[in-house]
């Protein structure tokens, strides 16, 4: 079960990281593709910092696993041979999921750029540093707030135009 979803990871963390550079331009993939980038932090703030998948593969293999307890991704750290090679890709991941998620929102303009960015910023320590600090949480979760309203917002006035 953990090779499974630690090659689930790796596959996802691989096509969310170069969609922006090698699938063109689809109003509806890229907005899913937008959706999902704002959404997903949701998800790992409710669950203590963990994917769910990591979560079932941890509570899988230790009954008495407590949630957030090992935030690492050990289903896809086992994979690589060694740790610097799992850190490096999960850098370069990281990098290039900065760039294709600043693609994809420029192309169609989905938030305003500058929230992107500073969604991008705290999107990037969340996931290297987990910080459980209640005020970086919340200010996480308003940002994504605001970008979900600016998204409504933005669709509406779509919708007037035309």
């Amino acid at each position: 079960m953990s090779m499974s979803i630690g090659v689930l990871h790796l596959v996802t963390m691989t096509f969310k990281s170069f969609y922006g550079f090698f699938i063109p331009l689809s109003p509806l993939l890229d907005s899913l593709y937008m959706l999902a980038f704002l959404l997903l932090p949701f998800s790992w703030i409710m669950m203590n910092g963990e994917c769910f998948f990591s979560y079932l593969v941890k509570k899988h293999n230790n009954p008495h696993y407590q949630m957030g307890s090992d935030r690492r991704y050990t289903d896809m750290e086992e994979l690589f041979p060694n740790p610097v090679l799992y850190h490096l890709f999960f850098l370069l991941t990281t990098v290039f999921f900065v760039f294709s998620v600043l693609i994809v929102n420029h192309r169609i303009s989905f938030i305003n750029p500058y929230l992107c960015i500073g969604l991008i910023v705290f999107y990037c320590l969340y996931i290297h540093f987990h910080p459980t600090h209640p005020l970086f949480i919340f200010l996480y979760s308003f940002l994504l707030l605001l970008a979900l309203f600016n998204i409504r917002t933005d669709l509406k006035i779509r919708k007037k135009r035309g």
